[in-house]
């Protein structure tokens, strides 16, 4: 199977007003579109993206207040993935 690249990586906020602050305000990354988790509307989905919200272009973040934080320099790959996988992004 041939993989052009990625449509878009998701990640988990703990502190979605802190994550506008620090992705929208400081780093100037444009929010493209915010709406809900499909699966549990309570929860709260943005994503940043370029002026046009391209694939490839996108990072998203779940709110997920209370969520604890990793440890520094933590990765986390897909169950069973390679051990490549921290090497190629995750």
């Amino acid at each position: 199977m041939k993989v052009d690249g990625l449509h878009h990586v998701t990640a988990i906020t703990a502190d979605i007003d802190a994550n506008l602050a620090f992705y929208g305000r400081l780093l100037g990354l444009r929010l493209v579109w915010q709406g809900v988790n499909a699966d549990d509307p309570e929860m709260r989905h943005i994503a940043y993206g370029d002026e046009r919200g391209r694939p490839r272009s996108i990072v998203t973040f779940f709110d997920m207040p209370g969520s604890p934080p990793r440890p520094s320099g933590h990765r986390h790959g897909p169950s069973g993935s390679s051990p490549c996988w921290p090497r190629n992004g995750a």
